[in-house]
């Protein structure tokens, strides 16, 4: 059964495009757009922050548009693929607008979000000294919540919980309705601060709620997957935006503001209209007459 349902996937995505669902930012673009629930997007959606370590997806799928966050995005997208892009601003920040979501007035406490791990890195660092570290956090600070990626939330969270940390995660990313994204809301916005020991969608996202952020933590060091001997080093944009939030303090300074509200596309994105009547072309000029074709051809490389 579970290959059959496998089989039918694989055609689907094949013939009609593939299904971007990570995050549930697919069901998030659909409903801001009104797009027909059982077609696909058959676009690439840019799923969490970038610096300019972009990977090349132009080599993953044969997807002919992207969807990207900000201005500076799309045009480091073009320096890997020839692919159309599209500023469409972050998922989250849709969701977050289309919900009004907003920070709890009564909100205490700082929620950290340490560096996660990816299919293909993995994330290092000291857990004893990381603890030790919050445990010395100012009381201006306290309590602390550590909220894992759920990736990293049975080997870690153990340790953090054995310190006398609280652990939350929102987790799979994959879970229906837009599971993940309103369980992270429902955790980010209950607290007064947010920090990490790297840079991640969760600092802007919380910038943007109105929570200041800033570093804090044993630098977190990144290997690949499978070969962690082989250390993926920080791209200089990142290390300048470290810097931006290096300073720990309880206000969101102007120039961080600014800052997000930029990576985030929140004043470059085209409208729901405009991209409603984009992908709509795209669709009946584009995708429908390659229908019959993509049918044929996975109908053939299968019985052969």
């Amino acid at each position: 059964m579970m290959k059959m349902k496998k089989q039918l996937r694989l055609f689907y995505e094949y013939v009609f495009g593939r299904i971007p669902g990570s995050y549930g930012q697919d069901k998030i673009i659909k409903s801001y757009i009104n797009w027909p629930k059982y077609l696909p997007l058959n676009a690439q959606i840019q799923h969490g922050w970038y610096s300019t370590d972009i990977p090349d997806l132009a080599r993953i799928d044969q997807i002919e548009v992207m969807l990207v966050w900000s201005k500076r995005i799309a045009e480091e997208w073009k320096k890997y693929s020839s692919k159309e892009v599209i500023v469409i601003g972050a998922p989250f920040l849709i969701y977050k607008e289309r919900e009004n979501i907003q920070k709890n007035p009564m909100a205490v406490g700082t929620v950290v979000f340490p560096n996660h791990s990816t299919p293909n890195s993995v994330e290092k660092y000291d857990v004893k000294e990381y603890c030790e570290q919050l445990k010395d956090i100012p009381d201006q600070f306290k309590p602390i919540t550590v909220c894992l990626h759920y990736r990293d939330l049975e080997y870690y969270g153990p340790q953090f919980s054995s310190h006398g940390f609280s652990v939350v995660s929102a987790g799979d990313s994959r879970q229906p309705n837009c599971g993940f994204v309103r369980k992270y809301y429902e955790i980010l916005k209950n607290h007064k601060y947010s920090c990490s020991n790297e840079i991640g969608s969760y600092t802007f996202y919380s910038v943007d709620l109105g929570i200041p952020f800033f570093m804090y933590g044993p630098e977190s060091i990144t290997v690949e997957r499978g070969d962690e001997k082989k250390i993926i080093y920080k791209t200089d944009f990142r290390i300048r935006t470290r810097e931006l939030f290096k300073e720990m303090r309880g206000d969101i300074t102007r120039e961080q503001a600014d800052f997000v509200s930029s990576e985030l596309g929140k004043y470059d994105r085209i409208t729901s209209e405009e991209l409603r009547k984009y992908l709509f072309h795209r669709l009946f000029f584009h995708e429908i007459p390659h229908y019959p074709i993509r049918f044929i051809k996975y109908i053939l490389q299968n019985l052969t």
